[in-house]
């Protein structure tokens, strides 16, 4: 069976049954495939991460071990 001939065969079969939960469950088995597939950025998270770009091109970052370094001396401090 071809993907499309299923897809139809899904929608067909889900628009006869009527139990509000069932439906709910498929929905958030439909809706976490999709989110995987593709992630949707809004204006805020798209102008964040530019953000972070123009900072990393500039140097302006510390590399993993480094930071881990900081917070070990940060802790002995404690």
């Amino acid at each position: 069976m071809k993907t499309s001939a299923l897809k139809t065969t899904i929608v067909e079969n889900i628009s006869q049954i009527e139990d509000l939960s069932f439906l709910k469950a498929i929905n958030t088995i439909i809706e976490n495939k999709i989110e995987k597939s593709v992630y949707k950025l809004n204006a805020k998270q798209r102008a964040e991460i530019e953000q972070s770009q123009n900072e990393i091109a500039k140097g302006n970052f510390i590399s993993n071990e480094a930071l881990q370094d900081e917070m070990k001396q940060w802790l002995k401090r404690k």
